[in-house]
């Protein structure tokens, strides 16, 4: 069931957005989507890819990828933070 931009304000959800993340590494990252505590996407982002996502604002994107003691580092990043700004429009 879709739910609308209507009922997504009266539950108190903002609608999903456009978003961008870079992996900045030289390095294999594997991205997972969560929102709500629940997977809701899985994938690798290659050294210098860029990848654009539909998601929630209060959606988080966990990124794990080795550490320098071959250890496992992950960074927590929220999606609202990662939401593509649109171009102004000139009148």
């Amino acid at each position: 069931m879709m739910i609308g931009s209507q009922e997504r304000k009266t539950l108190g959800c903002l609608a999903p957005a456009l978003c961008h993340y870079r992996n900045k590494t030289p390095q294999l990252q594997v991205v997972r989507l969560f929102h709500r505590a629940s997977l809701r996407m899985e994938r690798v982002i290659f050294p210098g890819e860029n990848w654009l996502f539909e998601a929630d604002p209060e959606a988080e994107l966990q990124v794990q990828m080795k550490g320098l003691s071959h250890g496992m580092f992950v960074e927590r990043l929220w999606c609202d933070r990662l939401r593509v700004k649109p171009l102004p429009t000139s009148v």
